[in-house]
């Protein structure tokens, strides 16, 4: 027991539990891309095909949506984004899940510079159990 055996597990399962997930940068899923379609629609929603640069282009995100793409949350597909991020990246990650009805996680381990950048992952709103 004092062979130090249940403390290398336990740190080994704590690596595995906060390894970052990959990411398929610059891709949508499919939940996310409508929802953002829906959400544009009082402006005009934009072509499939130009909605990154709708996005990533829009003032009140500029900068969130640095190194993003899909990701997985078990079974879920997720909207990922990894800015090298400030307050105001948080705050405005709060914004842009209220914008579009979504929930949001913030500081899991990041895939595209650990240490350096944040994880932000956007996922479809849980509904309540009734």
């Amino acid at each position: 027991m004092g062979d130090g055996t249940r403390q290398r597990e336990w740190i080994e399962n704590a690596r595995r539990a906060t390894r970052a997930r990959p990411v398929v940068l610059n891709k949508f899923p499919r939940w996310a891309r409508l929802s953002i379609q829906r959400a544009y629609r009082g402006k005009g929603s934009p072509p499939r095909h130009f909605l990154d640069m709708t996005l990533v282009n829009d003032d009140r995100w500029r900068g969130l949506f640095d190194h993003w793409g899909t990701s997985r949350w078990g079974d879920e597909r997720t909207l990922c984004t990894e800015p090298y991020a400030g307050r105001q990246h948080i705050e405005m990650a709060l914004r842009f899940a209220d914008w579009l009805g979504c929930d949001v996680d913030i500081g899991g381990a990041s895939w595209w510079f650990p240490g350096n950048t944040v994880r932000i992952e956007f996922r479809p709103r849980e509904q309540a159990t009734q």
